[in-house]
């Protein structure tokens, strides 16, 4: 599987969602879970493997990779004018 960048809490990050929940889960280059919600607290340091397929057997299973925003990227933005500009009160 290829990896989400780093986000920032130093892992690789990824949304997790069934018909029952969605969470945030952070994974390890080795693709080892370490941390997660608590309803799939007994996840951690087990393969994200694991999690998916018992995420799968719950149904309506989703896995979608965090994009990070790096504080760059986002300043670019707003010099760009790209938010819009706040209309004057008179």
């Amino acid at each position: 599987m290829k990896l989400p960048a780093i986000g920032p809490s130093g892992f690789h990050e990824y949304q997790v969602s069934t018909d029952s929940f969605t969470i945030l889960v952070g994974i390890d280059q080795q693709e080892v879970v370490r941390y997660a919600a608590p309803i799939v607290s007994n996840f951690i340091g087990q393969p994200l493997d694991n999690l998916i397929r018992w995420a799968k057997s719950l149904g309506g299973y989703r896995l979608h990779p965090i994009p990070t925003v790096t504080p760059e990227k986002s300043h670019a933005r707003r010099q760009k004018g790209t938010r819009g500009k706040a209309k004057r009160s008179r």
